[in-house]
């Protein structure tokens, strides 16, 4: 089966819970985040109680601001020309063997590649959150730009993200 079937699939509510866990757990491993996207989202919005054993209650509060967030961001700018689609996405440090509890982030990449993106971090379950937002160029080693914020408030992180997008989105 494919990744666009097996997408398919998880989109169209075709597992269980256990399922989902399972199904999860090997695209960790096997690191195809765009089955991850999905699963996390089916997980929450269909077994909530799975999904906060799993991800727990700090984590569909971290979706669910990333959420708003970029829901509103949608109605306030044109983000049509976003190359990475603006929904929530599980990142690359939740994907990595001994990895973050969680990775959850937004981010907009422009056709040239430069990209900002706001990611909400939990190294395990019984730490503190964190905000990062990061600036960044395809094919450039450095980041041009990355700061952490505490994530409770997270209101100087996303004020800081939506900055960096009007900035993006300016021509010039």
């Amino acid at each position: 089966m494919t990744a666009a079937e097996m997408m398919q699939r998880v989109q169209a509510g075709h597992f269980d819970a256990e399922e989902l866990l399972a199904l999860y757990k090997n695209c960790l491993s096997k690191n195809v985040p765009e089955l991850l996207d999905a699963i996390h989202t089916q997980l929450w919005q269909r077994f909530p109680a799975k999904a906060r054993k799993r991800f727990g209650a700090k984590g569909k509060k971290a979706q669910m601001t990333l959420e708003a967030l970029a829901k509103d961001l949608a109605a306030r700018y044109d983000l049509r020309d976003n190359q990475v689609g603006s929904h929530v996405k599980v990142g690359g440090l939740a994907r990595a063997k001994d990895g973050y509890f969680l990775d959850l982030y937004i981010s907009y990449k422009r056709k040239d590649g430069e990209s900002v993106a706001l990611s909400l971090l939990l190294k395990d379950p019984d730490s503190e959150e964190t905000a990062q937002v990061t600036r960044s160029q395809k094919g450039k080693d450095a980041i041009r730009e990355s700061v952490v914020h505490p994530a409770e408030p997270w209101t100087q992180a996303m004020a800081r993200y939506e900055a960096q997008l009007a900035e993006l989105l300016t021509p010039g």
